[in-house]
């Protein structure tokens, strides 16, 4: 099995980096979290400085009950950028939810 390609058509031309947003974004609402992940890693394979597509990353992670992983990769979001709003919400929505003690 070959790996696919999510920054390259079948043509070889680039893959514009807004139509993967919305995939992603459609796969996570339609509970397709595994795609989500995968197509998010591939693409972070050869752009891992996209926050963006990390961030949704660490939401599919969420979605998949994969925490912790999710807690790494949104932390890491916020530290490269401070002001990312939603970035900081997700991570205090997982710090609560898997640390209730804090």
């Amino acid at each position: 099995m070959s790996a696919i390609r999510h920054d390259v058509d079948n043509e070889g031309r680039v893959f514009p980096r807004q139509t993967l947003l919305l995939v992603l974004n459609a796969a996570l609402e339609n509970e397709l979290f595994r795609f989500a992940r995968q197509a998010a890693q591939s693409w972070l394979q050869e752009y891992p400085g996209d926050l963006g597509v990390q961030y949704l990353l660490a939401k599919a992670l969420y979605l998949e009950d994969k925490r912790e992983e999710a807690i790494a990769v949104v932390q890491n979001v916020c530290e490269l950028d401070p002001e990312y709003a939603d970035a900081h919400d997700l991570f205090a929505q997982l710090v609560a939810e898997s640390h209730p003690e804090l």
